[in-house]
């Protein structure tokens, strides 16, 4: 039976919707409202300007702290026995002293990320502690899907055979060096800004190994009819002349510019930058005192090297042609045939 079959007043249909829908019980059983349009992060401009944390675990029989920078992705994922708040600031801790303090550090309302030694780490460090609402992950969803990545990751090579730590190196390696679906860059890319090397790499030859090898062949090839020289600053030169005018002008060494490359001193303050290939060597003569024989002082004689002048108050013997004579003890030092 309808209410309006026994009784009525004016208004009755609204106030009957507005007592179903005031109602605790029928509230509590309707539907879950409608998701809320997505709010996504900011993007920061620097490396480490923002980072999310969070735990993982128990996995594996271990307990996992996971951080990645929200600016280029990169991931850190530390293996931890035990998750209290002074494991997690020590971690935090090792991070900072290699990377610097971020900005601005995203979590959940964990008890560790939500103590009052936390929170005093945070403001200590001049660090903005983001605490995101309690059990909706997707509000911390970059560190989230970090995790759900990792656990792929390590869940997948389980039978590979290998240690604990060697998977989780493995992943840290193939994770940073891989280009993000969001960035379309490598984490390692933004984050130290240069990619890492591969095993892969060894598939593609080294672009310097191929630059030296082109070039020590082309070497090799001019080098066929070359001839090495050197020069030394103050040596006397012929200099290409690539003005009107002689071909070659004479200088001076003033400098060496680089390999072959050399300063030229070409007189009247001019000075020429000319490569080895134009530039000779230039002989000077022999200097004039090594041509003309020493000058005869007048009134004087030239002796022989082994002859002393003699004794003028001592008679000179007199022989005739064709016969010898030998003086001894004469005050001559040296004999005459």
């Amino acid at each position: 039976m309808l209410p309006e079959e026994t009784l009525w007043w004016p208004g009755l249909d609204k106030d009957l919707e507005k007592v179903a829908r005031t109602c605790v019980s029928c509230q509590a059983v309707k539907q879950a409202p409608t998701v809320a349009p997505l709010h996504p992060w900011v993007w920061p401009m620097r490396p480490w300007q923002r980072i999310h944390i969070d735990f993982a675990g128990p996995f594996l029989g271990k307990m996992y702290f996971l951080v990645i920078d929200a600016h280029s992705k990169w991931g850190e994922v530390f293996q931890m026995n035990h998750t209290t708040t002074t494991k997690t600031i020590d971690i935090l801790r090792q991070l900072f002293s290699s990377y610097g303090l971020p900005e601005q550090v995203v979590s959940d309302n964990g008890p560790q990320f939500a103590s009052e030694a936390f929170q005093q780490f945070m403001q200590g460090n001049g660090i903005r502690h983001i605490r995101c609402a309690p059990y909706h992950p997707a509000s911390n969803g970059l560190v989230e899907r970090f995790v759900r990545t990792f656990k792929e990751s390590m869940s997948a090579g389980k039978n590979d055979g290998l240690s604990l730590t060697h998977r989780l190196a493995n992943f840290l390696l193939t994770y940073r060096s891989t280009p993000h679906a969001t960035t379309q860059r490598s984490p390692c890319s933004l984050f130290i800004g240069r990619d890492i090397r591969t095993r892969l790499d060894l598939l593609s030859p080294n672009l310097q190994d191929q630059v030296l090898s082109k070039q020590a062949a082309q070497k090799d090839q001019h080098d066929h009819h070359a001839r090495s020289r050197s020069m030394e600053v103050g040596q006397p030169v012929m200099a290409k002349n690539m003005l009107p005018g002689d071909n070659w002008i004479p200088g001076v060494i003033l400098k060496q510019l680089g390999p072959v490359s050399f300063l030229v001193d070409v007189g009247e303050g001019r000075t020429w930058k000319r490569h080895l290939d134009h530039i000779k060597v230039r002989d000077l003569p022999d200097p004039v005192s090594d041509l003309v024989p020493e000058e005869v002082p007048v009134g004087g004689a030239i002796l022989e090297p082994d002859v002393v002048e003699p004794n003028l108050n001592t008679p000179i013997p007199v022989t005739r042609p064709g016969e010898s004579v030998f003086v001894i003890e004469s005050e001559y030092t040296t004999s005459y045939t």
